[in-house]
């Protein structure tokens, strides 16, 4: 259970993106849910991409471990390049994750039940008929969402099961997970644009974030990455969290609500802060292109 949230932003120069730290797990009576230390932005090794993922945390990480490992000699990702790997690297692991959770329990793998050679013996067609049982009951969610520069601009996309891709560029924005509709009602409710300023975007997507908490399953906590073209994504430092919390507070209050406590009160001084914020993620110095691969 998760909300994941991205969006263009300062004129499609940089991204935004939030996700929550909520985890459910299982149990004999209803699931039990924390804001645990998980993250759910993953950066892609050393592409200066990064994933933001909902649904089976295991499988993600798997995926975007394949991903970044494949993209090792590979300088610079493109989109093609990117969508493509995680297309490829999703499916793979799905028909992995379907071998050993429905296969593997009948000592099968894929190509033993699928195209079976002609010196084993057939299977017995109750077999058959309770594995394509299993396999037609088989549950699985995970949504992975790609966030990244090439020579290009920006881009979005969310690769979902069991391994296609959902554009999401001329939108500028998107959300995955359980909270999805609210975040992106709420992203469409405040006319948030790709050409507006970085902290603009940076609180309206907050604040979509905020409004998915409504639905069971989202959690408080909460990361952040902002990315530039050139750059490895940058993570939103905690005195940076801690103001857009204080922002949004003393922005969307009841005239009728209890005062606030001193420390949830904003500073005189944020919207300064804020601009430094923004003006320090784009004068980080570019990091160096790695060493293109020895020719052969």
């Amino acid at each position: 259970m998760t909300v994941c949230v991205a969006s263009f932003a300062e004129e499609s120069k940089a991204i935004v993106c939030i996700a929550d730290r909520a985890v459910t797990y299982p149990s004999y009576g209803s699931p039990v849910q924390s804001d645990s230390g998980m993250k759910k932005i993953i950066d892609i090794g050393n592409t200066r991409w990064c994933a933001l993922f909902s649904g089976d945390t295991s499988f993600a990480q798997r995926v975007v471990a394949k991903v970044a490992k494949k993209a090792v000699p590979v300088s610079p990702v493109d989109f093609d390049w990117m969508e493509r790997n995680a297309e490829t690297t999703y499916q793979e692991c799905y028909e992995e994750l379907v071998e050993s959770k429905v296969l593997r329990p009948y000592l099968l793998k894929r190509d033993t039940f699928i195209s079976r050679p002609s010196n084993l013996q057939a299977l017995d067609s109750q077999i058959v008929s309770a594995i394509n049982a299993k396999l037609q009951a088989f549950e699985f969610s995970c949504q992975i969402m790609f966030c990244g520069f090439d020579s290009n601009g920006p881009h979005l996309f969310t690769v979902i099961e069991p391994g296609s891709s959902e554009w999401n560029d001329l939108e500028g924005h998107n959300a995955i997970g359980i909270g999805k509709e609210a975040a992106t009602s709420r992203i469409a409710f405040l006319e948030t644009e790709s050409s507006e300023s970085l902290q603009s975007v940076f609180y309206d997507v907050f604040d979509a974030k905020v409004a998915s908490e409504i639905i069971q399953g989202v959690g408080y906590e909460w990361d952040g990455r902002v990315l530039v073209a050139d750059k490895a994504p940058i993570e939103i430092p905690k005195d940076i969290k801690k103001l857009i919390d204080q922002i949004w507070m003393c922005s969307n209050r009841s005239p009728y609500a209890a005062p606030l406590e001193d420390d949830e009160i904003v500073p005189r001084n944020w919207k300064a802060k804020m601009k430094k914020f923004r003006d320090d993620c784009f004068s980080i110095p570019p990091e160096p292109s790695p060493p293109a691969p020895p020719q052969s």
